[in-house]
């Protein structure tokens, strides 16, 4: 009951301690993890700012001179990263090569290769085929070239075997210098960061490889170097047999690998021999080494995000240095302005959390600018509050430490006063003679097992030395080649001129080797044996230990209870005598355990408030759980934030293409516009020229009417002249009797004849007139005033005919009542027929002339000229007739004179008629040929019309689209800046946020050291106690001593008395 009283508040203030510096740890944690989360919020705010001020400064002032410096920096970024990637690839092909070596069963680093080709295969050596061809059998030469064959394998099996051993030596070497290569090349790291102007994603990425390939390389030395030096692997002692490129084909040697291995497994036992007494030691030292590699990779990491904010600071100097425009610069000065308000405000919550540097200003270059350093001062605090985190850390584990010494030293102090307790009670020779016995047994025990270690020493030691016979034995093998009994190893002709004489070295040859596999494989026998004696060794050293530790425990346990069973019998001896002692001492120990149970009581309730202040903690962690779930979805918030702002950059490149693409668009149809403008200008111009030509065109159809009509005229009068001409002569015939009156009618048709000539001659020259002229229409009036008067002159021959066929009908009547003659009727008739007929036939072709088109007026002129030949035939016949009758009528030649003269006057004016119908006829032809090209012109100016027409309406319709286009990019651009704005004030939301949650976390740091004032408070109350308990250990030793003392007296009283008795 005493000890559970003066145990129990000592163990609840342990578990309270414990408990306190648990949660202290959770609490850090979950500020560390709150101050990574607000270094992530504040990063992605300060890169979204970034990226709103590129889109804005791009949309409102171009992208042309960031675009070019943007440019730089990525070809100064490939070139850092081209030398940076050759220098990793050389190390990464530095580390495959020794990865390659370490998995592989075969050595990477020797130049020779196991031979598995059969001995048929391969060519016999030139030194045979130079040798004289001898009278041996067929037998001889194959056996000959088998035997050199082998020979050759042997010598290449034993260069292999010493470069195999070579190597091996300096493998050990090599494995010694992983550690330091790891070292070297993690301080590489740092200096690999060339100070350019590299972005730091891409810088980051570099590293956090090489710092992966760092990290399996140590994990690599930690499969190597941490292993306990009793772990043994079977696969590694493989035999020869494993391996079927060592098997030679046609021979029964078979050789291994088994020296190599027997080295290897040597080197472990004698590094297992020498560390088996500080084999703890060795793996406490590797595991410190490895911890140390870790923290060094830790530190790494923490120098990777600190590079990483030290280039993004110089990329915005160089940015800030390239802004040199002054929109630009404006543009920049009031996002500034804005930014710093907003850095200002988060400052302000941090003050309270963190303290400011003021020397490390010291080390950092002057910026001219006030966000810069603003931000520096961000980077400053932040890491101000990582080494505050990291000064609690210490402090706890500081605090941990404390409470273990304390511990100790309460052990320790048990221990004494057991210690004490066994010297005190020593003097007693019974007891002493008693608890002597059993540590005698466990005496006893301890000598056996340390014989038994001794034993197993010894065996070990055997067995090493079994394994150094071996090796010595393979070494003197492979120092036997170099002799000059054995094979030599320059290929020499003269070695193998004849059989007999190199047949007995490559005997002992095979004999030695086949010796030296049988020493080989014993060896493996005997070292796979030792493997497992090791290993049951290693198994019963545990067991042993593990014996040991229980020895020693019970041995603890027999001392404990002997002492027990000393202090019982004594008590039990004493019993009455010390009651009235023990009674008032129990009354002293009642009072002093009320006191202590008050004192439990007291700390009972400080536990209560304990307990409420952590479930207040507790909440607060809630609170805190809360806060990381709001600003996961914050995180997350932004992560969609991102997205959209890269959606939203897409789309403006996307605008900026199509801005560009309309831009050429409106170009090309600004372009065509003036084109069609120039097309239009054209077109009217042809218009005009066409109407002006169609005027033409239809001047010339009125003057060819005018002319057909005058031709048809012309037709009709040569017709009616002829005719009459013809009246007249038959007129002429019939009146010859009368001279009178053929004179008066000679001189009649003369005038008339002379009448119409002249009137022809007068048409015909103002015809000439006309066609010299251009005034047409006063040459067609004549033309009409010519033919009136022809026409005046027509009637009145028509009416001196009608009197000239009154005369011929009286001159025919006298004719024929003169001569009697029966022909001259049928003449008259056949004479009359003929005109008769000639005239309606003549008038008939004459009518349709007139009334057809174009095309027929060619028609109307041949009909007119086989009209006029036809007249001449008729005349010729009339002039044949009019002869026969002049030969018969003596008197009417003068008539037959005047008439011949008068129609040579006629023919003159059929002659000149042809002609000037020819002539009308060239005009047609030519009018004609101009009319067609004019109407091929006009329909190749109607096609060139439509082609403009349909040109105008596609771009016009062009034109609307684009019209469209640019009010759908106006739209976008509305678009664009609202979602800005959204963004800008979802940003200011996520800012107030973060804001509270500053707040939220002060707030909890105050509780933070609320609850370490406690602690320190608890502490002293502890401090307290165990002051408490060690006066009263003190007292009770007091007690303790006391009654001793009052034992011995007592025993001593009772010896006097029995002596006395």
């Amino acid at each position: 009951m005493k000890v559970m009283s003066t145990m129990t508040p000592i163990q609840i203030a342990s578990s309270v301690i414990e408990k306190l510096q648990e949660e202290n740890r959770i609490a850090l944690e979950t500020l560390h993890k709150s101050q990574s989360n607000i270094k992530s919020l504040e990063r992605q705010l300060i890169e979204k700012e970034q990226l709103i001020k590129i889109l804005q400064d791009r949309l409102r002032a171009g992208s042309n001179s960031f675009l070019e410096m943007s440019n730089r920096q990525k070809e100064i970024t490939i070139k850092h990263l081209e030398l940076q990637i050759q220098k990793l690839l050389k190390e990464n092909k530095e580390l495959e090569q020794q990865i390659s070596a370490l998995q592989s069963d075969i050595c990477a680093r020797c130049e020779t290769k196991y031979f598995s080709v059969p001995a048929e295969k391969k060519v016999a050596p030139k030194s045979i085929t130079k040798k004289p061809v001898t009278k041996s059998a067929p037998g001889k030469s194959t056996s000959k070239s088998e035997a050199e064959n082998r020979e050759k394998m042997l010598e290449r099996i034993i260069e292999h075997k010493d470069k195999r051993i070579h190597h091996l030596s300096k493998e050990v070497q090599r494995l010694s210098q992983t550690e330091k290569e790891l070292t070297n090349k993690i301080y590489r790291l740092t200096k690999l960061i060339p100070l350019s102007h590299m972005p730091s994603e891409i810088l980051t990425e570099c590293l956090l490889k090489e710092i992966q390939s760092l990290e399996s390389q140590i994990q690599l030395y930690k499969g190597e170097h941490g292993k306990l030096p009793y772990v043994s692997d079977a696969t590694k002692f493989k035999t020869f047999d494993s391996h079927p490129s060592l098997s030679v084909k046609g021979t029964g040697i078979t050789t291994s690998n088994s020296s190599v291995y027997s080295k290897k497994v040597s080197e472990k036992i004698g590094s297992n021999t020498k560390r088996k007494d500080t084999s703890f030691n060795d793996v406490g030292n590797v595991q410190h080494e490895n911890a140390t590699l870790v923290s060094n990779l830790h530190k790494l990491y923490s120098d990777v995000s600190e590079l990483k904010q030290l280039f993004a600071s110089e990329n915005e100097k160089l940015y800030q240095n390239i802004s040199k425009d002054s929109l630009q610069n404006d543009i920049l000065r009031i996002q500034w302005k804005e930014i710093i308000i907003r850095l200002s405000d988060i400052a302000e919550s941090i003050q309270n959390i963190i303290t400011i540097n003021p020397n490390f200003k010291k080390n950092e270059p002057a910026i001219s600018s006030e966000s810069e350093n603003i931000i520096l001062r961000l980077q400053d605090r932040l890491r101000d509050s990582l080494e505050l985190a990291t000064q609690y850390e210490n402090e706890n584990v500081i605090l941990k430490e404390n409470i273990a010494k304390l511990k100790d030293e309460l052990a320790q102090k048990k221990e004494n006063q057991t210690f004490q307790s066994q010297r005190s009670q020593s003097s007693d020779e019974r007891i002493s003679s008693k608890t002597a016995q059993r540590p005698t047994h466990d005496v006893d025990d301890v000598q056996q097992l340390k014989s038994l270690l001794n034993l197993k020493q010894k065996q070990l030691d055997a067995a090493e030395n079994h394994l150094g016979t071996c090796q010595n034995f393979i070494e003197e093998l492979q120092r036997k080649p170099l002799d000059s009994d054995c094979i030599p190893l320059k290929k020499d002709a003269s070695t193998c001129t004849d059989y007999q004489v190199g047949e007995l070295p490559i005997r002992s040859l095979m004999t030695k080797l086949e010796v030296a596999e049988k020493n080989i494989k014993t060896c493996e026998g005997v070292i796979e044996g030792m493997q497992k004696v090791i290993q049951n060794l290693e198994e019963e050293n545990i067991r042993l230990e593990s014996d040991l530790h229980m020895a020693k425990f019970k041995k603890a346990l027999s001392e404990a209870n002997s002492n027990h069973t000393v202090s019982l019998k004594s008590q039990l001896r004493d019993a009455e005598d010390e009651m009235s002692a023990i009674n008032n001492e129990n009354k002293e120990l009642k009072t002093k355990v009320y006191s202590l149970e008050t004192e439990n009581s007291s700390l009972q309730n400080n536990l209560a408030h304990v307990n409420e202040e952590l479930a207040s903690l507790k909440a607060a962690n809630e609170e805190k759980s809360l806060l990381q779930s709001k600003l996961e979805i914050a995180e997350k918030r932004v992560e969609s934030l991102e997205t959209n702002i890269a959606q939203e950059q897409n789309s403006v490149e996307k605008l900026r293409q199509e801005n560009t693409e309309l831009k050429t668009q409106l170009q090309s149809i600004e372009r065509e516009n003036l084109l069609s403008k120039a097309y239009e200008d054209d077109v009217m111009s042809l218009r005009n020229s066409l109407i002006l030509k169609e005027d033409e065109i239809r001047n010339l159809k009125e003057s060819l009417q005018a002319f057909e009509h005058k031709a048809y005229e012309m037709n009709h009068y040569r017709k009616t002249l002829r005719q009459e001409i013809e009246k007249l002569c038959d007129i002429l015939l019939e009146n010859s009797e009368s001279s009178k009156t053929a004179a008066s009618r000679k001189a009649i048709y003369k005038a008339a004849v002379l009448r119409s000539a002249q009137a022809l001659l007068h048409l015909d020259d103002n015809y000439n007139l006309q066609a010299e002229n251009d005034e047409k229409c006063d040459a067609l009036e004549e033309m009409k005033h010519q033919v009136s008067v022809y026409l005046t002159e027509v009637s009145r021959i028509h009416e001196l005919l009608t009197i000239k066929e009154q005369q011929r009908e009286d001159l025919l009547k006298q004719y024929l009542d003169m001569n009697g003659q029966a022909d001259v009727p049928g003449f008259e008739s056949s004479h009359e027929l003929h005109f008769q007929e000639e005239a309606p036939i003549s008038g008939i072709q004459s009518i349709p002339a007139a009334n057809s088109s174009s095309s027929s007026r060619g028609t109307t002129l041949a009909s007119s000229e086989s009209g006029i030949h036809s007249a001449d035939k008729n005349i010729q016949t009339d002039q044949s007739q009019a002869k026969h009758g002049i030969l018969n009528c003596s008197q009417s030649e003068a008539v037959l004179k005047s008439v011949q003269e008068e129609l040579e006057t006629s023919k003159s004016i059929t002659t000149y008629l042809l002609s000037k119908c020819s002539q009308l006829e060239d005009l047609l032809e030519k009018e004609r040929t101009d009319h067609a090209k004019c109407e091929k012109e006009i329909e190749m100016l109607k096609n060139t019309i439509k082609d403009l027409k349909n040109q105008v309406s596609v771009k016009s319709n062009v034109a609307k689209r684009l019209n469209t286009l640019i009010e759908m990019m106006r739209s976008k651009e509305c678009n664009d800046e609202i979602t800005v704005e959204q963004l800008k004030s979802e940003i200011k939301w996520l800012v107030d946020e973060n804001q509270k949650v500053f707040e939220k976390i002060t707030a909890s740091q105050a509780e933070l050291f609320r609850c370490k004032e406690e602690n320190s408070m608890i502490q002293n109350d502890l401090d307290s106690l165990k002051r408490q308990l060690i006066n009263e250990k003190y007292e009770h030793a007091k007690v303790n001593n006391e009654l001793k003392h009052l034992r011995v007296q007592i025993s001593n009283s009772q010896s006097s008395t029995l002596n006395d008795v």
